[in-house]
C-alpha cells in the first residue's frame, strides 16, 4: 500500500495550481487537498488508514489527517522550489515592474470614499424636501395631484442624475455632455422643462454646496490667509476709533432668531421622528409625556402658587357669607366644605364660587323655612 502511495507521487504535480492562490485568484487561502494531491493519492490515503485502524474510526481519522497535511506540505515546498527561479526571472524584468506599478495607481485612484452615514441622511432629507417643492410648484402651474407627483418624482431623479453626471465629467477633465439632456427634454412641455430645470438648479446646490467647482466647470481659487496682516478680531491693540464705550450695547432684532427657529421647528415637524430619542422629546414637548424627573404638580399654571391650606379649610369662609353657625343650614354647609376639600380636580377659585352660591341660596327666608321645617319634622319625630 505504501508503494502505491509512493507511486501515486509524481502524477499529484496538476495540482499545484491549487497552492498558487485562492479560488478567486486574490489571494492564499487554506489548499484543497483534492486540487493539490489528486483522487489516486487521497484514494491510497484512505485504503492505508483503512488497514491501519479498521475497527477504530478515531484513530482512522487521524492518520488520514496526519497524511493529508505532510503530503500537502511537500507539494507546497516542491512546488516554491520549482517556481522560484521563474518568479524572480519576472520581477527583475522592467516591463513586469512597470506594469504592476500602473495597475496599483490606477486602482488607487479609482478608490472613493464611501459617504457617512450623516451624509446619505441629509441627502435623503433634502430630496424629500426638494420633491415637496417641485410638487407645490407644479400643483401652483395647473397639473393635478397624480401628475404633479409624477412629475416631482422624474424631475428629482433625472436632476440627481444630471448632477452627478455634470460632477464626474468636470472631474475627468471632460466638457458636459448636453446631447443626452436635450433628448431627455426634447418631448416635454414648457412648463416641465422649467420645473425640472429648476430641479437641477436646486439639486447642484443642495449636493455640492462647497463644491471647488463653479457652474462653467472652472475650479475656483483657494484663498489663503496671511499671517502677516493684522486681525481685527483677534487683535490685541485697540484701533482707537471710539474714545468711549460707554453705554454701548448690542443691538440685535429678536425676529430673526424667532424666524429660524420657527423655520427649523416646520423642517423636524414634516420630517418626523428619525428615531424613539427624538419621539420621546416631541412627546414631552407636546405635553403628551411627563418630564423627568416626575412631578406631580406639573402643568399646574396659576394653582402652582396657591397654599395647599386654601383647598383644604374652606369652613373660614362661611362667616363672611352670611351662614349661621348652628343649625341644619350650617350642618349642611359643613358637609358642603369636607366635599370640596377633598376634591383634587378644582381650583380653591372655583371651590369659594361654589361657596358663594350656595350662601346666595340660602338667603334669610330660605334660612327661616328651613330652620321653621327642621323644627317640625323633629317634633314629628318625637310624636310618633
Amino acid at each position: 500500500m505504501l508503494r502505491k502511495l509512493v507511486c501515486s507521487l509524481p502524477r499529484s504535480r496538476t495540482g499545484w495550481r491549487g497552492l498558487a492562490s485562492g479560488s478567486d485568484g486574490k489571494g492564499p487561502k487554506d489548499p484543497n487537498a483534492k486540487e493539490v494531491l489528486g483522487d489516486d493519492i487521497l484514494n491510497a490515503v484512505n485504503d492505508i488508514a483503512n488497514e491501519l485502524h479498521s475497527t477504530n474510526p478515531a484513530a482512522k481519522k487521524e492518520v488520514k489527517n496526519t497524511l493529508i497535511s505532510k503530503l500537502i506540505a511537500t507539494e507546497k515546498s516542491t512546488f516554491h522550489d520549482a517556481t522560484a527561479a521563474q518568479t524572480i526571472d519576472m520581477l527583475e524584468d522592467s516591463a513586469v515592474v512597470n506594469l504592476l506599478s500602473d495597475v496599483a495607481a490606477d486602482a488607487q485612484a479609482q478608490r472613493v470614499a464611501k459617504p457617512t452615514a450623516a451624509q446619505i441622511r441629509q441627502d435623503k432629507r433634502g430630496f424629500v424636501l426638494l420633491r415637496k417643492e417641485i410638487f407645490y410648484q407644479a400643483i401652483q402651474s395647473g397639473y393635478k395631484a397624480e401628475e404633479a407627483r409624477t412629475i416631482a418624482e422624474k424631475a428629482v431623479t433625472q436632476a440627481q442624475e444630471r448632477v452627478l453626471a455634470q460632477r464626474q465629467a468636470q472631474r475627468d477633465g471632460a466638457n458636459a455632455v448636453l446631447e443626452e439632456e436635450a433628448e431627455a427634454t426634447g418631448n416635454q412641455s414648457e412648463k416641465e422643462k422649467k420645473l425640472f430645470e429648476q430641479a437641477y438648479q436646486l439639486a447642484e446646490k443642495m449636493l455640492y454646496q462647497d463644491d471647488l467647482f463653479d457652474n462653467n466647470g472652472v475650479k475656483r481659487k483657494i484663498v489663503r490667509e496671511d499671517p502677516s496682516l493684522p486681525s481685527l478680531l483677534s487683535s490685541s491693540e485697540r484701533l482707537g476709533i471710539w474714545s468711549t464705550l460707554e453705554g454701548t450695547q448690542d443691538r440685535t432684532l429678536s425676529f430673526w432668531t424667532e424666524w429660524d427657529k420657527n423655520a427649523a421647528r416646520t423642517m423636524n415637524k414634516s420630517l418626523g421622528p428619525e428615531n424613539d430619542f427624538e419621539q420621546q422629546i416631541e412627546w414631552t414637548t407636546s405635553g403628551k409625556q411627563w418630564q423627568y424627573p416626575i412631578d406631580n404638580e406639573f402643568k399646574l399654571g396659576a394653582e402652582a402658587n396657591v397654599p395647599f391650606v386654601e383647598h383644604i379649610f374652606l369652613e373660614r369662609h362661611l362667616k363672611t357669607l352670611g351662614i349661621p353657625n348652628k343649625g341644619p343650614v350650617a350642618h349642611f354647609m359643613h358637609l358642603v366644605c369636607v366635599g370640596l376639600s377633598k376634591n383634587p380636580y378644582m381650583t380653591a377659585e372655583k371651590k369659594i364660587e361654589h361657596l358663594k352660591w350656595f350662601a346666595n341660596y340660602f338667603s334669610k327666608e330660605k334660612q327661616e323655612l328651613v330652620h321653621k321645617l327642621h323644627e317640625q319634622e323633629q317634633i314629628a319625630a318625637q310624636n310618633a
